[in-house]
């Protein structure tokens, strides 16, 4: 309570309300002296750790539409360590406002909560290319089939950067389904496409195409594409 009647000019309040997240952090990183010991610590304490935080919950919820941006922004990632489903439709609506987007899709992607999915595959359909990329960007260990068919239709879009984006995450999601669409856009006509795709290629450990496609561009004279083949190489 007294926490809350501080709230001022700073995001101190926003961080703060993480306090014991950032137990729940620790405990997640902390060496496995005996295995499955730490995991069912760690479900305890988020078991009675959200029932504990559910107050601070709903009031970060209120902070994220906060006009000073670094309350929001430190309220939506407070509330990503805490991990409360409570507050996945703030977190939603919070996508919506670009200097908290990154924060919210983050927060969002690090919940355990069935909707997380949902939200963050129907942003994708969008037509803001700016809010499509920040989603990408949280999206890199959600391994879900989902998003890896949103992933793969992604890379038909007519901007390269999201083609480029969302094949470096299949790469990074390491699906052996892909491998298929991975070697049509080797053809890409976007050098950052192919680079990715030869580099997402080689994050899938399938040293025979590798080969194939070390040999194909053995004769490229785009940097990027040479760069990319030399850490193949290299790996």
């Amino acid at each position: 309570q007294r926490l809350f009647q501080k709230v001022g000019a700073d995001d101190t309040v926003a961080r703060g309300c993480g306090g014991r997240a950032q137990l729940l952090q620790h405990v997640e990183q902390a060496p496995r002296v005996a295995v499955g010991v730490n995991d069912q610590a760690l479900a305890r304490l988020r078991t009675t750790g959200l029932g504990v935080l559910q107050r601070c919950t709903r009031k970060l919820i209120g902070f994220v539409d906060s006009p000073n941006t670094r309350i929001a922004q430190a309220a939506a990632t407070a509330l990503g360590k805490i991990g409360d489903p409570l507050a996945c439709d703030a977190l939603a609506a919070g996508l919506s406002r670009e200097p908290i987007a990154q924060e919210c899709a983050l927060a969002l992607a690090g919940m355990s909560d069935p909707r997380v999915v949902d939200i963050l595959v129907g942003i994708l359909d969008s037509p803001d290319r700016r809010l499509v990329r920040v989603v990408l960007s949280a999206l890199d260990s959600c391994r879900d089939e989902r998003v890896i068919q949103r992933l793969l239709a992604l890379t038909l879009s007519e901007d390269p950067e999201i083609r480029a984006d969302a094949v470096f995450l299949l790469g990074e999601l390491s699906d052996p389904s892909v491998v298929d669409k991975l070697l049509f856009l080797l053809n890409d006509p976007s050098d950052l496409v192919v680079s990715r795709t030869i580099d997402a290629l080689r994050k899938l450990n399938y040293a025979s195409i590798i080969d194939t496609v070390v040999l194909r561009f053995a004769d490229a004279t785009n940097k990027r594409i040479r760069a990319t083949l030399l850490s193949c190489l290299l790996h």
